[in-house]
């Protein structure tokens, strides 16, 4: 299926919009999940946001099983509230199925849903990850720079799999070590199993766009797993999916070379003046990412 784009005037329509989308592209609606191959996720929405959960199965009355602990939503971050009309921006894949929705609203605010299989060869679980730019508890700000994410109980990373010291918003089923059934949380905590994507582009992302001629690279959305010994193993990479700096881009602009064009994102809220992001703030500096861009 094709990029898609258009406006909403609430979280049940945008939830309407997003299950018609991937049923279209073989999904199946059963109740509140949707599943295909093997991932399966709860989407939810209510008069605050629209919310998701992973698990890897459902039971006789379609109810999610082996549900991953962080869920994940579009929602309200501090006094920050959502606000309609809505646009949303809609991508959706299936070799591999990867599922993306971007939302904007009050001009330069930007959240995402995304979810999907990993086809990273050797991961023993489902492969099943979702993310979300919240987490469902209350958060009173952003705390996100270009080597990690979150903070203590009152920040939230935004930024998928970049890690938190408290629930995240993302998570993937790889099925190794793990306190949390063979679900990797995105948490930056010693734990086995944690995930992060932040570690293996941390020095890349930072130094994004180029100092010599301003040009941009889209690094990889690779995701790995902690492991015993401190090692670590891939478990995510995001085939349709890369991180950019938007310094020089606004948002939607097109990035790359064709016909391998990326549609460029700010992770919350663009800010040229804190490039880096921060602690305790209410924007992204410049730290975004891309998903590419099919035309019909």
């Amino acid at each position: 299926m094709p990029y898609t784009t258009g406006a909403t005037g609430s979280f049940a329509a945008l939830r309407a919009t997003l299950v018609a989308a991937c049923v279209a592209a073989g999904w199946t609606a059963a109740g509140d999940v949707i599943h295909k191959g093997g991932v399966f996720v709860e989407l939810v929405a209510d008069v605050e946001g629209l919310s998701i959960a992973g698990g890897t199965g459902i039971d006789g009355s379609n109810v999610l099983t082996g549900v991953a602990p962080d869920r994940a939503r579009i929602g309200p971050v501090g006094a920050h509230e959502p606000s309609f009309p809505m646009t949303y921006h809609l991508h959706v894949f299936d070799a591999p199925d990867e599922i993306y929705l971007v939302v904007n609203y009050g001009v330069d605010f930007w959240q995402y849903i995304a979810f999907g299989r990993s086809d990273v060869a050797g991961v023993p679980g489902t492969g099943g990850w979702f993310a979300a730019s919240m987490r469902p508890s209350p958060l009173a700000a952003i705390a996100l720079t270009p080597s990690e994410g979150g903070g203590w109980v009152d920040y939230q990373a935004v930024a998928m799999f970049f890690g938190t010291w408290y629930d995240g918003n993302a998570s993937v089923h790889h099925g190794f070590e793990s306190e949390a059934g063979g679900w990797g949380l995105a948490n930056i905590a010693d734990r086995p199993g944690n995930v992060s994507a932040a570690a293996a582009v941390a020095p890349r992302y930072a130094r994004l766009p180029s100092a010599f001629n301003s040009s941009d690279v889209l690094l990889p959305f690779q995701v790995y797993a902690r492991r015993p010994d401190n090692k670590q193993s891939l478990v995510l990479d995001l085939a349709h999916a890369r991180l950019v700096r938007m310094d020089n881009h606004q948002p939607t602009d097109l990035v790359g070379a064709s016909p391998d064009l990326f549609r460029a994102y700010p992770w919350f809220r663009r800010d040229l003046a804190e490039r880096d992001g921060g602690s305790n703030i209410m924007h992204t500096g410049t730290l975004g990412w891309a998903v590419r861009h099919q035309v019909p």
